[in-house]
């Protein structure tokens, strides 16, 4: 936590602001600034909640390549490490999102996900089949039920040894060691970099605003927005190709 102390006073405040004292809470998914106005003799005070949103280049997230490479090793991990990576990269979900997916949720080859914080759900999506199987999510489902069995009749999809759910945070100790068993550095080994790199690789695809918006679930569109940012480093790669172009 930081503390900041200034004597700007923000002329909507209808007393004279003598300090203000600035508290910022960071976490991984977000920080939040509580700003406290008081005035000189601590009589009045305002108090201020805001959320610091992201620029694309503090997000973490997978080129297509990585998305792949962990994919393969979830694979070579077992059916359940592979349905859990291909389901939370393809629907943009968070870790908790994964783990709360219940049998009943499944049906006729199509999914419905509850999201969490608000997020609009997944609803009534058809299951991908694909050519390559690392992204087939039907043949990936049939695998896993197979070796999942009865699971002491746990609601849960996905269960552990014991036929228990399984934790989020067992999920996102299996992440960390197939990304980096994939190559992938620990600061992005996270299982939040699969919604990341499911909105970045939209936004790279040209894919309307919208329709990203509803793939990640986001109820408001500013949240998707964020995605639409670029870093220096992809600036200078875009412009360096143009005159590599017109100068060759």
């Amino acid at each position: 936590m930081s503390i900041k102390i200034t004597h700007k006073s923000p002329p909507r405040y209808s007393f004279q602001v003598a300090y203000s004292y600035t508290f910022t809470v960071s976490s991984f998914a977000n920080s939040r600034h509580l700003t406290i106005y008081v005035d000189n003799k601590y009589r009045f005070c305002y108090i201020e909640l805001q959320k610091e949103r992201h620029h694309m280049a503090d997000i973490k997230y997978l080129k297509t390549h990585e998305i792949e490479a962990v994919l393969v090793q979830a694979q070579k991990h077992g059916t359940r490490s592979h349905l859990m990576f291909l389901l939370g990269f393809r629907l943009g979900l968070r870790v908790s999102e994964i783990a709360g997916i219940k049998l009943t949720d499944i049906s006729n080859g199509r999914i419905s996900v509850h999201r969490l914080k608000g997020s609009d759900p997944v609803e009534d999506r058809l299951l991908a089949v694909h050519e390559n199987p690392m992204f087939d999510e039907k043949r990936s489902l049939a695998a896993w039920l197979r070796e999942r069995g009865d699971a002491d009749g746990s609601i849960y999809l996905f269960t552990s040894r014991e036929g228990s759910a399984v934790s989020a945070r067992q999920i996102q100790r299996l992440f960390n060691r197939c990304a980096i068993l994939a190559g992938v550095e620990p600061e992005r080994a996270h299982t939040h970099t699969l919604k990341h790199s499911l909105g970045r690789l939209l936004v790279d695809q040209k894919v309307p605003l919208y329709y990203i918006q509803k793939a990640l679930g986001h109820r408001y569109l500013s949240s998707t927005q964020v995605y639409l940012s670029i870093t220096g480093e992809e600036a200078n790669h875009e412009a360096n190709k143009v005159l590599d172009l017109v100068f060759a």
